[in-house]
């Protein structure tokens, strides 16, 4: 389960990085509105190191592995949203 926590934050910090990048105008690829991207770096770094935090200094494995999966549904409801209010 310790790797598997490792994964998960690795991909929610890898993701994080790309859409605060993605945000910022670095990539230059826009999938979703500005306010989009930054709300989806800032949930994904943001759970990341809170998960980290919690299984370092606090131990609570399971804890950390519930907060650090919790974005991505979040995200598909966020999404979700984008694409009904959004102009495609």
């Amino acid at each position: 389960m310790k790797y598997l926590l490792w994964f998960f934050v690795a991909i929610n910090a890898a993701i994080g990085i790309k859409y605060l990048l993605s945000s910022f105008g670095v990539f230059k690829m826009r999938y979703y509105p500005f306010i989009t991207e930054f709300i989806f770096a800032v949930v994904l770094l943001g759970t990341a190191a809170v998960a980290l935090y919690i299984y370092h200094y606090k131990e609570i494995m399971w804890l950390s592995f519930l907060i650090v999966c919790s974005p991505l549904m979040l995200l598909c409801i966020v999404v979700f949203f984008s694409m009904v209010t959004g102009k495609y």
